[in-house]
This record gives structure tokens, C-alpha cells and sequence, in this order.
């Protein structure tokens, strides 16, 4: 269309002329917009119609102008979504590196952490045997005090230390087929001496199944519950046995008559710090981490955990596993015999190889204080 009315006039006048329809838009002088449209009658003349599109238009560039904005701020907002999917990268990175150093700070730490208390125990064992011997019932309960707390403190470190190393991934499954029955021996052997210090029976039954499991995991995750009936069993005693769980599956039970915990508690027993005793029958403080590993180890290997308990009547953990035919597990340990009471006079010369100088004055002294001849050695060289 031309800037001329005149112009438009003239073009309009043509088509009249030739028979030929027109159709263009234009705009007033005052703003408004007129669609202008001509046609031929079939019967001869001509039809021109003058229609007011202004509303028309507003609407469309209200709606173009709308369109450009929303381009602005869907760009605006696409640059600050990148931005921030940037600095979640960038802090993904820093928090997985501040984890990394932090568990090769612990791991490289741990030895440093523990050495010390392991030699604490060491001395305060050597002084106990002594003051057994000596019949000073005072200086002996003051150094059962002592390595209870030392105890707890140990548990604590150590318990912190596997969470790290759990947490941070470095663990592999080392999943094979596991033969119960000498597993579950050898696990009741070691806690038989405590819980015969705590006056309490455990024994096992035996089981003819195979499962698969990562050993180290599952000798971790057992060793904790029996651990914890024997500690928190003041009368009766512990079962350790297996049950079928449908066709593919058994669970590795752990039976106790013990304390028992409150419904309203069981929910949070596997979260870390969760104590809900001050102390066990024999006075040793919980670090309150030895389920929250429990629970970690058995993700790890997609094993389920149950508990089930009866305030004041005694408790059962459970993890369930899948059954195998395989029989490649060793055989068990020897079954070790069984000790009770005070140590006597040992007539033994033993060699003990450590590199840490404080460890080998700790068993030095406690050997010592068994009647043991005692040959301390730095390392295999030296031997």
C-alpha cells in the first residue's frame, strides 16, 4: 500500500476498471485501522468494504509484544538455570572433594587415632592383672572405670571411621557363597568368654543352608548383633539360628532375652548416635554407630533388616539373604577352648612384632604381668 491516499484511490479505481478483486490494510491518520477489500459482482459493478480493525490489532501486537517479552525471560531465565546448574556442578565437586579429603583424612588418621588407646588398654590390663594379684579391690575397679571409658572412646573412633568409609563408596561388595553353620560357630566361640563374664548362655543352632553374602560384611553385621544381646542381656541368654524365608531366601536371626526396646524407639534405632541406654550390664557406654554400620553394610549388599522386640522381654535381629547350592566357603576355624576365671603365671617366651614403639612397651608390661619372658621386635628383620 502507498503512503497516499490519493495513490490508494487511484489503484482502487484500476480494479474497479479491470474486474479484479483487492484486499489491503492501512492506517489513519487518528490510529485507527481499516481493512479494505473489493469484488467484482457476478452480474456486473463492484463491491468495496471499509472494515474497522483496529481492536484486531492492538490485540496482535499486544500478543507480538507479550511473545518478544516472554522470549526475554524465558532467555533471561535459561541463563540463570545454566548458571545455576554451574555452581551445583562446581559444588558437587568442591563437597566430593571436601569428602574425599576428609576420609583419606581419617583413614590416614585412624592409626594415629587408635594406636593411643589401644596402648591405653594395654597398661590399664597389665595393672589390673597386677592389682588382682595384689587383692586391692579399690586400684581394681578404678582401672575397670578406666578402660570402660577408654573402651568407649575406641568403639566411637572406630565406629566414625567405617561410616566414612562407607559413606565415601571405597568399599566393594565382595559377594560369594557362604557356608552358615561354621560362620555362626566361630562368631558364638568369640563371644562366648564375655558372655560368660556376664553370667548369660549362647549358643547356636545349627543350619544346613549356604547364602550369599560378602563375608567381611556379613561377619561385621552378626558380630554387632550378638555384640549387642550379650551386652544388653542381664538374665537367660542369646540364640544365634536361621529360618527359611519362602523358597530363595533365609534369615540369620539373633535372639536374646534381654532389655528390650520401646516401640516408639525402633524406627530410629539405626540412625548414628541413636543410644538408648546409658550403659551395658557390664558399664561400657555405647558409641551408639554400631547399627547405623549394620544398616550400611547390608544396603550395600540389597539385604534386608528386621528387628522385632518387647520392652523388658528381649529382642530379634534378623538380616535376610538368598540361599545358594554353591559350597565354596572354607570350612571353619578350629573351635577354640573355652576359658574362664582370673589368668595365672604363664611360662611362655613370646616374640611380639609391632612398629609402633608405645604398643610394644603396652604388651611388654601386660605380658610381663601374666609371668610371660617377653622379646619385643620393631619389625620382621629384627626377628
Amino acid at each position: 500500500q502507498g503512503k497516499d491516499p490519493s495513490d490508494a484511490a487511484s489503484r482502487r479505481i484500476e480494479f474497479m476498471k479491470a474486474g479484479r478483486p483487492h484486499f489491503y490494510e492501512r492506517v489513519n491518520p487518528d490510529g485507527r485501522y481499516l481493512r479494505i477489500e473489493g469484488n467484482p459482482m457476478p452480474g456486473g459493478g463492484y463491491v468495496t468494504t471499509f472494515t474497522d480493525i483496529t481492536t484486531d490489532k492492538r490485540r496482535e501486537q499486544d500478543l507480538l509484544e507479550a511473545n518478544e517479552t516472554l522470549e526475554e525471560r524465558v532467555f533471561a531465565r535459561t541463563q540463570e538455570l545454566e548458571a545455576l546448574t554451574d555452581d551445583l556442578r562446581e559444588a558437587k565437586l568442591d563437597a566430593e572433594g571436601a569428602n574425599a579429603s576428609k576420609t583419606r583424612f581419617l583413614a590416614a588418621a585412624s592409626h594415629d587415632l587408635l594406636q593411643p588407646l589401644n596402648a591405653a588398654r594395654l597398661f590399664v590390663g597389665a595393672a589390673s592383672s597386677r592389682a588382682e594379684k595384689a587383692d586391692d579391690t579399690t586400684l581394681q575397679t578404678a582401672l575397670n572405670r578406666a578402660d570402660r571409658a577408654i573402651q568407649s572412646a575406641d568403639d566411637l573412633l572406630k565406629g566414625l571411621l567405617d561410616i566414612s568409609r562407607l559413606d565415601h563408596g571405597s568399599i566393594k561388595v565382595n559377594t560369594r557363597a557362604i557356608r552358615l553353620t561354621p560362620l555362626l560357630e566361630d562368631l558364638v566361640d568369640e563371644a562366648s568368654p564375655m558372655a560368660a563374664q556376664n553370667n548369660i548362655s549362647i549358643r547356636i543352632v545349627p543350619s544346613r543352608y549356604s547364602v550369599l553374602a560378602d563375608p567381611d560384611f556379613l561377619q561385621a553385621i552378626l558380630r554387632n548383633f550378638i555384640s549387642n544381646a550379650r551386652r544388653y542381656t542381664e538374665a537367660g541368654g542369646v540364640v544365634v539360628g536361621v529360618r527359611k524365608r519362602g523358597g530363595t531366601h533365609v534369615a540369620v536371626q539373633v535372639w536374646d532375652t534381654g532389655r528390650g526396646i520401646a516401640p516408639d524407639r525402633l524406627p530410629l534405632i539405626f540412625e548414628e548416635f541413636s543410644r538408648f541406654e546409658e550403659t551395658d550390664t557390664l558399664g561400657v557406654r555405647g558409641a551408639g554407630l554400631g547399627l547405623s554400620v549394620v544398616r550400611r553394610l547390608a544396603d550395600l549388599m540389597n539385604a534386608k533388616i528386621n528387628v522385632r522386640s518387647r520392652l523388658g522381654k528381649g529382642s530379634m535381629f534378623e538380616i535376610v539373604l538368598p540361599v545358594t547350592d554353591q559350597q565354596s566357603a572354607p570350612e571353619r576355624t578350629n573351635k577354640r577352648t573355652p576359658t574362664s576365671g582370673a589368668i595365672t603365671d604363664l611360662s611362655l617366651h613370646v616374640l611380639c612384632v609391632d612398629d609402633e614403639r608405645i604398643i610394644l612397651n603396652g604388651m611388654r608390661t601386660l605380658l610381663e604381668s601374666w609371668g610371660c619372658q617377653v622379646t619385643t621386635l620393631a619389625d620382621a628383620d629384627e626377628l
